[in-house]
């Protein structure tokens, strides 16, 4: 099942499920009449199905969690994809991983999870988006169900023992934030963070590059996930953002990316290596662990980044970041380190940023003038026009 088949089992089906339960939430509650006190008291379950990168926006409130209840079984429901991030996170026991690759598996695998979480004590629904998630929550059985809930998204609302209100316009980890504390947590700094995630993975200290990198070694992560995947460059616009912030003549290009991203990250490796005739390109996609690509970014002078869960990973490293932004907003996404000297971050505003969750598909359809500005004078005739959902252009 890809994507736009997950979204839309999500909406149709979901919706059903989410009308259907509603009713009968309210009545257990009523007759119930259970101890919803906001703290942990059995097996905490964390569901976060879809965006590795968001799991490591939330690993302040994780840790926070982990250490208020440093002897709680802590369950992660989650995709494979997923699992690789939070393997890096180091604060779950065990992994509920859900099958999204076919119909059939989605639901077999759905059963058995449902069987390792029932009435576990509380559950923390990360998929906001998600009607399917805040039903299965239900289902559970759970004393404590909690979701973060908005004006179109009231199902959590109704399916939820805790709803916290949630500001789309505001930083997502101050919603996870809220939780965490809510549930006796004390937040650590992103610096305390870092450390720690650095301690976990072996990471305090850079190993030598090898002697056939030359320096400047730059690290770059050009893909993202099937969510709106506006959020790239081309190939050729990333030539000219090397040869702009790197003149030199020689040095490394690392491609980092993921087993799914082996194809492009070939063709990447082909085309910036003959825009790039002096610098050596080196493909490491689906070739290196999440662990083993963030051990060359440690070897990196400088990551070049998109809206990309290495992104994320780099943060909690001593790498120079420089990323680049479009169909999602940084100060959305992006919790401050007290030292703003390593991280540079570029975000040119234009009307129809940011649109990523404002629609299932970018109003623009490939055309990221939100993206392309970074390379080159904006595109003013699209800002004149707007984007036309439906309807006749001509």
């Amino acid at each position: 099942m890809n994507l736009k088949a997950l979204k839309q089992a999500d909406y149709w089906i979901g919706s059903v499920l989410a009308i259907l339960f509603t009713p009968l939430a309210w009545v257990a509650r009523k007759l119930a009449r259970r101890d919803h006190a906001p703290e942990v008291r059995g097996q905490l379950v964390v569901v976060k199905i879809l965006g590795g990168g968001s799991l490591l926006i939330a690993l302040p409130a994780l840790l926070a969690l982990r250490d208020r209840y440093p002897d709680t079984r802590i369950t992660l429901l989650c995709s494979p994809a997923v699992k690789k991030f939070a393997e890096l996170a180091g604060v779950f026991d065990d992994y509920a991983v859900i099958s999204t690759d076919r119909a059939g598996g989605f639901l077999l695998s759905c059963l058995h999870i449902l069987r390792m979480v029932f009435r576990a004590d509380t559950i923390i629904n990360f998929e906001m988006h998600s009607k399917l998630t805040s039903v299965f929550c239900l289902l559970t059985l759970a004393r404590n169900r909690i979701g973060l809930t908005l004006s179109w998204n009231q199902w959590q609302n109704n399916l939820s023992t805790h709803s916290f209100f949630y500001n789309d316009s505001a930083p997502i980890y101050l919603a996870y934030f809220q939780i965490a504390r809510a549930l006796g947590g004390t937040i650590p700094s992103m610096e305390e963070t870092a450390r720690r995630f650095r301690a976990r993975n072996g990471l305090e200290e850079a190993p030598p590059a090898p002697p056939d990198c030359p320096r400047p070694i730059v690290a770059l992560a050009p893909y993202c996930s099937d969510l709106v995947p506006e959020r790239e460059f081309s190939d050729a616009e990333w030539a000219v953002v090397l040869k702009t912030r790197h003149p030199e003549a020689t040095g490394t290009v690392l491609v980092l990316g993921g087993p799914a991203d082996k194809a492009r990250a070939a063709r990447t490796q082909a085309h910036l290596g003959a825009a790039l005739p002096g610098w050596r390109v080196v493909d490491l996609a689906g070739k290196e662990s999440l662990t083993g690509s963030a051990r060359w970014l440690t070897m990196a002078d400088e990551l070049l980044t998109i809206d990309s869960g290495v992104n994320h990973i780099a943060r909690l490293l001593p790498v120079p970041i420089t990323s680049y932004w479009g169909p999602t907003d940084p100060y959305r996404r992006l919790a401050a380190f007290t030292d703003t000297t390593r991280e540079t971050v570029l975000y040119r505003k234009c009307f129809c940023s940011p649109c990523v969750h404002t629609m299932d598909t970018a109003p623009c359809r490939g055309n990221n003038i939100c993206m392309k500005q970074h390379i080159a004078p904006p595109d003013t005739r699209a800002a004149e026009t707007g984007w036309l959902i439906r309807g006749d252009a001509s």
